[in-house]
């Protein structure tokens, strides 16, 4: 969901947005946290005061490496989540910053 580092991205804050589509501020959390009473009027509203499209707010900017990665911890069974999420610790660990 890109909607918050959109509205980031142009200066404002939840409240402010609100206030430009007419909406309370726990209405842009909501459509911010995607949450299932989000409405997708509040979203083309928020897309038109932001300058940009609906499809904007939805697209998936993950890399290519990342969509991977997503589809193989996906495939892993969930009870193996935790030793997937140490191994990335540890690769962070041990990445270019800590050999310097």
């Amino acid at each position: 969901m890109n909607l918050a580092r959109i509205r980031k991205l142009r200066g404002l804050n939840q409240r402010q947005l609100a206030e430009m589509i007419g909406v309370d501020a726990s209405t842009i959390q909501r459509a911010e946290t995607a949450h299932p009473s989000a409405k997708l009027e509040t979203y083309r509203k928020c897309a038109d005061a932001l300058g940009v499209t609906v499809s904007d707010i939805f697209s998936d900017d993950r890399s290519a490496v990342e969509m991977e990665f997503l589809r193989a911890f996906r495939r892993v069974p969930s009870e193996k989540h935790q030793q997937l999420l140490a191994l990335l610790a540890l690769a962070e660990a041990s990445g270019p910053e800590a050999d310097q």
